[in-house]
């Protein structure tokens, strides 16, 4: 609770997605769940765009799938 509003989640994002783009990565693509509103509301303002369910999901546990070109 200590670290909600720092902007933690959005330098770990960040972070990722530079260490994505060294290594050659062109998009970045993430799952979760209608639960989880403060990642979304992340995801959402980090340039990720919401997509429908791919054929690849074979699991049930996230309903929500991001995408953002790198």
């Amino acid at each position: 609770d200590s670290a909600k509003g720092s902007g933690l989640g959005y330098e770990l994002i960040r972070i990722i997605e530079d260490r994505m783009l060294a290594s050659g990565y062109k998009y970045s693509y993430l799952e979760t769940h209608d639960n989880l509103q403060a990642a979304i509301h992340i995801y959402e303002k980090s340039g990720y765009t919401e997509i429908s369910r791919t054929n690849e999901v074979v699991h049930s546990a996230m309903n929500r799938f991001f995408k953002k070109k790198l």
